[in-house]
């Protein structure tokens, strides 16, 4: 996509939350989000992700992001991995 993360999610929460589990190298399965298109309009998305990270530095990343089939579904939190939000 040729930008960062933080200028393609709308929930900068969620991009936080990303960061820090791909330091714990922790996979981000199945998760739905949304996406920020050029014109500013959410886009909902299915994402699976993985990294490499060592010493608090994430080396490089896999990262697939399909349109959600069901774009109706609510949108995935941070709370829903049972943390804070």
């Amino acid at each position: 996509m040729g930008q960062h993360i933080r200028k393609i999610y709308e929930d900068q929460g969620l991009v936080e939350d990303f960061l820090s589990r791909w330091d714990e190298d922790s996979p981000i399965i199945n998760f739905r989000a949304n996406f920020v298109t050029k014109d500013g309009a959410p886009r909902p998305v299915l994402i699976f992700s993985t990294a490499q990270a060592e010493g608090g530095s994430v080396n490089n990343t896999r990262c697939f992001v399909f349109n959600d089939p069901e774009p109706s579904r609510a949108r995935d939190t941070i709370s829903a991995f049972g943390w804070p939000a």
